[in-house]
């Protein structure tokens, strides 16, 4: 039971995160003219879910080449919530899920 309910928050956070890329992309065209200069080629939504699997990619190959450069030692798998996970893929989807958040906070503070 905790096991489904580890998937459904994780599956929660996904969501939310890819909803505030969405909005960051719709606000960036916006900005660049009117709406219709968008890109024909996919719609924010679909844009949005791309960059995210593709920053989680990114920012995996990234923490696997330090590890191995630096000969560090991580464990294959940890348990959390009832779910076997690997702690690398996990730690680059938090950072991918967590970086919309993060700038949305600095805009409202307007520090960058």
């Amino acid at each position: 039971m905790t096991g489904f309910a580890g998937i459904l928050i994780l599956f929660g956070l996904l969501m939310f995160s890819v909803r505030e890329r969405t909005q960051r992309l719709q606000k960036a065209h916006r900005g660049k003219g009117n709406v219709e200069e968008m890109p024909v080629h996919g719609s924010p939504l679909a844009e949005s879910i791309s960059q995210t699997v593709g920053i989680a990619g990114g920012i995996y190959i990234a923490i696997v080449t330090t590890i191995n450069f630096l000969k560090l030692d991580v464990p294959e798998t940890f348990n959390c919530w009832g779910i076997s996970l690997d702690p690398i893929a996990t730690t680059a989807f938090l950072v991918t899920v967590l970086h919309p958040f993060i700038l949305a906070v600095l805009d409202k503070f307007k520090v960058r």
